[in-house]
């Protein structure tokens, strides 16, 4: 059986809907919207048995079609507690309906389960700074240990650099000023190849996926962690290079 349609447009992403996309491969399988009218003549027209139709299709759906999902959508300011009681309803509407497929009907509040991610979210950016703190706080102790067996292994070098004149914190600054360029160096690099990795990782996900992207950077937790890492590297060497100055 052949059908002419009369194709309006060609839609990318329709919310609720899983089944449209841009791409031309699964354009030919892809879901289509049309009037519901129109929808239950091709469908009383396919089919065929009548006691099989009755089945599938109690008297009380629109059009006797059955439902694949339902949208609810409310007014704003309406609140938690009447969301809730929304929610209880419809869900007690389709127990007491009688339908076989009660036990599949699932019932999902958008605005509920977009804080829980929100949340989720929080819960792993806390996450995130607990281990970034853990991290630097091991990196403190280790810098403070690398410098001393510098130290040790340059004694020579910096009792000559005493000899001719240098003073004791001039050559704790030479320390200090290594260890901020190679940090800065670190951070410089670390950054770039962290966002260029995962800019490109997440642009290829968000197109396979047709969402639209957006690079956001937590910059408040990037320059925590660079301000952190700063003062702890300045500590670390200024107590590893302390007894050169006297």
């Amino acid at each position: 059986m052949k059908w002419k349609a009369n194709i309006i447009v060609n839609a990318k992403k329709v919310p609720g809907f899983l089944g449209f996309t841009g791409f031309k491969i699964g354009a030919f399988d892809s879901d289509m919207l049309m009037p519901i009218n129109e929808y239950a003549k091709i469908y009383r027209m396919t089919r065929y048995d009548k006691e099989d139709f009755d089945e599938y299709n109690p008297q009380n759906h629109t059009y006797n079609i059955p439902k694949l999902r339902l949208f609810v959508s409310f007014t704003s300011g309406i609140t938690d507690k009447q969301r809730q009681i929304v929610k209880n309803q419809i869900s007690s509407i389709v127990s007491s309906s009688g339908s076989r497929l009660e036990d599949t009907v699932l019932v999902i509040d958008t605005v509920e389960e977009t804080e829980k991610v929100r949340k989720s979210m929080i819960m792993l950016a806390y996450l995130n700074c607990i281990i970034s703190m853990i991290s630097l706080t091991l990196a403190f102790f280790l810098l403070i240990i690398s410098i001393a067996g510098n130290i040790r292994d340059s004694t020579y070098e910096i009792a000559v650099l005493r000899a001719i004149g240098m003073k004791g914190t001039e050559i704790v600054n030479v320390y200090v000023l290594e260890a901020l360029s190679n940090n800065i160096a670190s951070i410089l690099l670390g950054l770039t190849v962290g966002v260029s990795v995962s800019a490109t990782l997440s642009a290829q996900y968000f197109s396979l996926m047709e969402i639209p992207f957006k690079l956001l950077l937590p910059y408040s937790l990037i320059l925590v962690m660079i301000t952190i890492s700063m003062l702890l590297l300045l500590i670390g060497t200024y107590s590893s290079t302390s007894a050169i100055g006297r």
